[in-house]
Order: structure tokens, then sequence, then C-alpha cells
């Protein structure tokens, strides 16, 4: 193998260990939200995927604002569930889409 390949694999190598390493923790935090959830921790849940929506993770914005519009460990606010859903929406998240369309479907949180 010639030394520019190796070069090359290493490369590759350094560059798929850091995205492991950056990417895991916030893969470790949706999936313990998930769990927090399926275990009706639904405040656990929220402090899991808190975090995650802030750095705009649409999967975390859209549980965030089914856990707001259906006071799962979070005191109910639409206008906090429209944010989330909008948020994610915007990022072409199919179901915050769906959750934003139902929204105003409803007349929920809207006029």
């Amino acid at each position: 193998m010639a030394r520019k390949d190796r070069v090359v694999i290493k490369r590759i190598v350094a560059t798929v260990i850091l995205c492991a390493v950056f990417v895991s923790p916030a893969l470790a935090n949706f999936n313990d939200g998930l769990l927090a959830f399926r275990a009706k921790d639904y405040e656990g849940a929220a402090k899991q995927w808190t975090p995650l929506a802030e750095e705009d993770d649409p999967r975390a914005q859209t549980n965030l604002g089914l856990l707001y519009s259906r006071a799962l460990g979070v005191s109910k606010d639409g206008q906090k569930a429209l944010v989330r859903f909008e948020k994610a929406a915007q990022q072409g998240y199919p179901t915050a889409e769906y959750n934003l369309a139902t929204i105003f479907a409803k007349g929920l949180a809207v006029e």
C-alpha cells in the first residue's frame, strides 16, 4: 500500500472517530429521553430533549412540542408546542409538519 493511501485511510478513520465522539452524546440523550417517555417519566424526557431542541434537533423539538401540547411533565403551553413544531417543521421533519397542520386545522394555540 502506498504512503498516500495510508495517510488517506488514517484521515478517514480519524474523521469517523471524531464523528462518533460528537454524535454519540446527542443520540444517547435523545434515546434516554425516549426511554424516560416510555417509562412515563415525562419530566425526565423533557430534561433530556430540551438541550437537544435548543441545538435544533427536530426530533427533540417535535417530542417537546408533544409534551407541551399534552401537559406531560411540563405545564400545558400551546404556544411553546407551536414554536417547537414550527422549528422542526422548518427543517422538514414530517411528524412536526403533521402536528403543526393539525394545530392549524383544529385552531389550537392559534387564532
